[in-house]
């Protein structure tokens, strides 16, 4: 009687106790992926919320497909809370389903393992007790959550914490690429508990070869998806490196410019009470053709040492100062009339990594056709609530642009985007704003836009 109803009761229990586990570990792993913490607690209450409406109505539906309606559940509200980088998301989504189906094929193997080499203990052998039957029941229940659970949380725990570019979003295509390991795991877990399934029913019993081939083409699995994951992010913490170095080596050119005009501000300073010593002596002994020609030249110094471009910002005017001083050595007309957005949220920095990477494209590919003159023009404007930079260049080739990034293909990677682009749009996307690139009559053009609140 008591065995009985354990064995009734004790599904159920498992069942429930395994739920309240599933939103310790979906809360753990999505977590880090949004930016309010309720958010995950919300993922994980919403995967309790499905499987339990599927598990009371009277619909027969398989354990994969609850783990599937779970979880996805879970991530739509994951989605809802945190609007960013849905295609991520879908690969959380699949990258957890992966991960908690063989954690639980793998705890199956070791449980019925375990439990077949209990039972043929003396303890156990000719004794037909109820309560200590029950009571192996109960320890293999708790064994089994105990594995799933472990596995589980160490390799989620791991993936997460690996995952370094957590604010990056993914593209349609590295999304399809990382998306090939979650479903190969999810595909290699069916063959082969349909290859086990049929081998116990076959033979009757269980065969101790299979589950150890079994158990060990898991492991190779689950060791494949995490080690795909940390390759990934290797190779785009490599990308923000390279990135970073040439923000920095764009820094240290401003800060060389910005030196530069401040020596000649200082030098003109230190002259200036001489120069006004001069001027005076010649309106005092009425040389008046010669003080006016002194005081024009004297403007002109203060015009060079104050620099040409005026945009609003220092930082923004080395940058164009720089890059407009390239151009004319280069014999490329530099046309600017680019304001600073002064009141808004954009920084001077993030700014002059959009124009140090736009304005470098556009001097080391400005050309012109025979008898004509290459020529750089740089504007901005607002358009309601958007800063617009456009960024133009003569150009007489023809580019390839790819049609899901809008970027162009380089030569300077295994098909990798161009580090410039690529890093000008990552910067706009700070800003919620993106990049469209354009060319034709002779024309190459960038488009910025960023949102200024």
């Amino acid at each position: 009687m008591i065995n009985s109803f354990i064995m009734q009761v004790m599904p159920y229990a498992s069942l429930f106790i395994e739920m309240l586990l599933m939103i310790y570990a979906i809360f753990r792993f999505t977590e880090p992926f949004v930016i309010e913490r309720r958010g995950a607690v919300c993922a994980g209450a919403a995967y309790f919320s499905a499987v339990l409406l599927f598990g009371l109505i009277p619909v027969m539906v398989g354990e994969f497909v609850m783990y599937c309606l779970g979880v996805a559940a879970a991530f739509v509200v994951m989605c809802a809370f945190d609007r960013r980088n849905c295609l991520q998301k879908v690969f959380l989504a699949l990258l957890f389903l992966s991960v908690l189906q063989l954690s639980s094929a793998l705890a199956d193997i070791l449980q019925d393992y375990v439990y077949s080499m209990l039972a043929d203990l003396p303890l156990f052998s000719g004794n037909h007790h109820e309560m200590l039957w029950a009571g192996l029941y109960i320890s293999m229940c708790i064994f089994y959550l105990l594995v799933k659970f472990s596995i589980l949380m160490s390799s989620t725990w791991l993936i997460a914490r690996e995952y370094v570019c957590k604010n990056d979003g993914l593209m349609a295509r590295e999304l399809c690429m990382l998306s090939m390991f979650p479903l190969v795991g999810i595909c290699g877990y069916f063959v082969m508990r349909h290859y086990r399934t049929f081998y116990i029913l076959k033979e009757e019993t269980v065969s101790a070869k299979m589950d150890a081939v079994s158990v060990f083409f898991y492991v190779v699995l689950l060791a494949g998806i995490c080690v795909s994951v940390v390759l990934y992010q290797g190779i785009k913490v490599e990308q923000e490196e390279k990135l970073l170095a040439g923000q920095v080596e764009d820094m240290k050119r401003h800060i060389v410019h910005v030196e530069e005009a401040y020596a000649g501000i200082r030098s003109l300073k230190h002259d200036m009470a001489d120069h006004i010593v001069t001027l005076e002596r010649l309106y005092a002994d009425r040389n008046t053709k010669e003080a006016d020609a002194y005081a024009a030249r004297l403007k002109e110094s203060l015009k060079e040492a104050a620099g040409v471009i005026q945009s609003g910002n220092p930082v923004t005017d080395a940058v164009l100062s720089e890059h407009k001083d390239e151009a004319e050595k280069k014999g490329i007309c530099f046309q600017c009339d680019f304001h600073y957005p002064a009141g808004s949220c954009i920084e001077a920095f993030d700014m002059s990594v959009i124009l140090s990477n736009a304005l470098r494209n556009a001097v080391e590919h400005a050309d012109a056709g025979e008898g004509e003159q290459a020529y750089i023009s740089l504007c901005s404007y607002r358009k309601n609530n958007a800063c617009m930079i456009e960024v133009r260049n003569s150009f007489t080739g023809r580019v390839r642009i790819e049609k899901d990034t809008g970027l162009i293909p380089t030569s300077k990677g295994h098909g990798l985007h161009g580090y410039g682009l690529a890093n000008i749009r990552r910067t706009a996307g700070r800003y919620y704003g993106d990049i469209a690139v354009s060319q034709g009559g002779g024309e190459f053009c960038l488009t910025i836009m960023l949102m200024m609140e």
